[in-house]
């Protein structure tokens, strides 16, 4: 007796995983599993993030000239950071991304054998628009507020804080940590582990292990470097 196989997942599937990542995320892990492509969800991703910058571009330029003006420099001599400064948020991003999966996918391959990291990679892309989500929001929130930001880096300050760290009034090591455990970043967390459990054949509590692990380390690491004044959030 022949056993039927799954048909492969289209790449029009692909599209509409962005949407069911939300509604019924159950779906869209067998669908990874099964070799669901990873395009479809890096090209949306993208282009919302041009998206996000572009519509960021105006209080971004605002802070960067107040920022070279108090720094007694003419902004008109260099204008050109704005579009540099937009392409460098992108990539970052991405990388960031990239660099998630492939420790994810270590912990999961060290934990349980053979996986493929263009899945794990695909589930973190997937995933990810949960972060994606909460930019989006905090952009729309921005845009219509237009707050008055004397420097880049203190814009991790007047962004919608939806975690733990802003019960905190002062910066501290504990709020920092405190502040990657956000909504958005928890939802996204919650369903890493449940696509990983899916990927790997195990029970979400035995998934959720090494999943943890790596969220933590992050999450440590993330705490570190905004001590040092960069802004780093894990999981979005």
């Amino acid at each position: 007796m022949e056993m039927s196989q799954a048909a492969k997942p289209s790449f029009e599937d692909g599209f509409s995983a962005i949407f069911r990542i939300f509604t019924s995320p159950s779906t869209v892990y067998p669908q990874i599993r099964d070799g669901l492509s990873v395009w479809p969800g890096l090209i949306v991703m993208f282009v919302i993030l041009i998206a996000i910058s572009l519509a960021m571009g105006p209080v971004m330029e605002e802070a960067i000239n107040a920022s070279i003006i108090e720094q007694g420099q003419d902004p008109d001599s260099i204008g050109f950071m704005g579009p540099v400064m937009i392409a460098s948020q992108i990539l970052g991003q991405l990388i960031m991304i990239l660099i998630i999966a492939f420790f994810y996918w270590l912990a999961l391959t060290i934990s349980f054998g053979g996986i493929g990291f263009g899945r794990v990679l695909t589930l973190t892309i997937y995933t990810g628009f949960i972060g994606i989500l909460y930019q989006i929001i905090n952009a729309v929130y921005l845009v219509m507020t237009k707050p008055e930001i004397s420097d880049p880096s203190k814009m991790q300050e007047v962004i919608l804080d939806l975690s733990l760290g802003s019960l905190f009034s002062e910066p501290s090591f504990l709020q920092r940590i405190l502040s990657q455990f956000g909504l958005f970043q928890i939802w996204g967390l919650i369903l890493m582990i449940a696509g990983a459990a899916v990927l790997t054949g195990k029970s979400q509590k035995q998934a959720a292990a090494p999943i943890l692990v790596i969220f933590l380390i992050g999450v440590l690491l993330a705490a570190f470097l905004g001590g040092l004044g960069g802004n780093i959030q894990v999981g979005g």
